[in-house]
């Protein structure tokens, strides 16, 4: 009984662990759709102008596009490293759009 425990108990668990890098991916991509909503209310707002709009744009569709390229090589999961690095662009995004909606200006 007991050695059937021993390797039952690891393919029982490993659903469990994966969850994370999954969670990882899916925070990334609503992270990622709520800051392409701060640029597009920017816009309608007159707060981002059509080159700052085409900038940020360009960044976010990077940042996806690396996103899209690290699931499809590790097979729908994001490794550790991946996740930090994803997370610490978006987050300089996320600066940029804070900066660039609140400088004062009103277009």
């Amino acid at each position: 009984m007991i050695m059937k425990m021993r390797y039952i108990l690891p393919i029982a668990l490993a659903p469990i662990l994966f969850i994370p890098k999954i969670a990882s991916a899916s925070e990334l991509y609503h992270q990622q759709s709520a800051q392409e909503q701060r640029i597009f209310d920017g816009v309608r707002e007159g707060q981002i102008t059509p080159d700052e709009f085409h900038h940020l744009e360009k960044r976010e569709a990077s940042v996806n596009a690396q996103r899209v390229e690290d699931l499809r090589k590790n097979g729908g999961f994001l490794t550790p490293y991946e996740n930090q690095h994803l997370n610490h662009k978006l987050n300089k995004i996320s600066h940029e759009i804070h900066k660039t909606r609140d400088s004062g200006w009103s277009y």
